[in-house]
């Protein structure tokens, strides 16, 4: 007896639910956007990076369909960009963004670490404190200032920059970071408090004098700080 083909529609499904069956089993449970998301997400693109903003690979998670993960270029341009995005209401919203080279553990701070997972499936996020410093007590600001203001690392700047958002690591409280805000730019700076109880600068990012903390340190004071650790912990 002839078998009568399956319909194109049938096989479409079949093979779309076989795709994300093999996605689960991996570990790696997105699916593609509905044309309706692809279109808003295309649009939150070019609001948030400019109309050159094209994107190549985009991603929803299965276990939150709020989230998307986009990869996309400034026009031409061959290097990639990553962008997680969170769904509030009816825009698309960037939580966090890097390269393609640089690690995806940044966005730890800022979405679930099931959902940075799913889309970095080698990546297991640290604990809450390992993310979230709290910020400095006054005295603590005073005295990070005058390390600031007294450290050989930032002769050449510190006239003319302007500290603010002090933070504390709760990973370890012997760290510390602040935003050097310059005329027209600005970078972290961070500071080790010594044995003797006084805070140290270890490195700015002015000028890229001093020893950058250590990978864990750099990831537990971003998110208060304002930076993005992924430029430092690649």
């Amino acid at each position: 007896m002839q078998k009568t083909p399956l319909p194109t529609v049938f096989l479409a499904v079949a093979i779309g639910m076989l795709a994300i069956s093999t996605a689960c089993a991996k570990g790696r449970a997105f699916r593609a956007p509905t044309p309706t998301e692809y279109d808003a997400l295309a649009q939150a693109l070019a609001i948030a990076q400019g109309p050159q903003a094209r994107m190549q690979h985009v991603t929803i998670s299965m276990r939150d369909s709020r989230y998307a993960n986009v990869e996309w270029t400034y026009g031409d341009a061959s290097a990639a960009l990553v962008d997680l995005l969170v769904r509030r209401g009816d825009s698309w919203h960037i939580l966090y963004g890097r390269t393609s080279t640089q690690k995806p553990d940044g966005a730890c701070a800022f979405a679930p670490a099931a959902i940075v997972h799913e889309f970095s499936p080698s990546i297991t996020c640290p604990p809450w404190v390992a993310l979230h410093a709290r910020r400095a007590t006054l005295a603590e600001s005073v005295a990070l200032r005058k390390a600031f203001g007294s450290s050989p690392l930032v002769a050449n700047v510190r006239r003319f920059a302007k500290l603010a958002s002090f933070c504390v690591s709760r990973l370890d409280a012997r760290w510390a970071s602040a935003a050097a805000e310059l005329p027209d730019t600005g970078a972290p700076v961070w500071f080790h408090l010594r044995a003797d109880g006084n805070w140290r600068l270890v490195y700015e990012d002015i000028e890229g004098k001093g020893h950058i903390p250590r990978p864990s340190v750099v990831l537990s004071l971003a998110a208060c700080g304002g930076y993005n650790a992924a430029k430092y912990n690649s």
